[in-house]
């Protein structure tokens, strides 16, 4: 996935259901300026921050390990939880993607019915998706379009205006809807 560190901080915050300054009172510690510039990775907490990090989400059931709060690899907290709670799969990562929708402003959920994009989004995959304009803020990001009533996926080249797919593919992206791509729960 083609996030950093803020981002998933950010997610699991969201996922929390808390506000910047319900989560700074909470973990302690910190200021809302400090979390704010860890989200929008501005700066990255330190190794004793994030492990601090860490522990704060699985204290409070959600399940985050260190490796994938810093890099983004492993298992994801959404995938975790869904795996030991009494929801099936579907259920539990559209409950905790619909939740997103109160936070993230045009937050779009959908569901790979493909493998055309395998091994990173698969058929069965969810995909947590905010539609907007084009911007240079989307510039070598990994984002889909919504061309001709079919999803793409690759990352964004502003310049050109095109995706460039897994097989190198460029795909035009003229005047398709255009997502950033924040959230992929894998079906395993």
């Amino acid at each position: 996935m083609n996030s950093l560190v803020g981002d998933r901080i950010k997610f699991c915050r969201n996922l929390l259901g808390m506000t910047r300054q319900e989560f700074v009172l909470k973990i302690g510690d910190i200021s809302p300026a400090t979390l704010e510039r860890w989200e929008y990775n501005k700066i990255i907490p330190s190794k004793l921050k994030l492990k601090q990090l860490v522990c704060f989400f699985n204290e409070h059931n959600l399940s985050v390990s260190i490796e994938w709060l810093i890099e983004g690899i492993g298992v994801s907290p959404l995938n975790k939880i869904s795996h030991e709670s009494s929801y099936n799969f579907d259920e539990y990562t559209y409950i905790t993607l619909d939740r997103l929708k109160q936070y993230i402003p045009n937050f779009t959920i959908l569901m790979c019915n493909s493998n055309n994009y395998a091994p990173l989004i698969n058929f069965g995959d969810y995909i947590g998706v905010v539609f907007t304009k084009k911007n240079d803020k989307l510039n070598n990001k990994l984002c889909c379009i919504l061309k001709d009533n079919i999803l793409f996926f690759g990352i964004y080249t502003t310049h050109i205006d095109s995706l460039r797919d897994l097989e190198n593919n460029m795909i035009e992206v003229e005047n398709s809807e255009i997502g950033e791509i924040l959230w992929i729960s894998k079906r395993y």
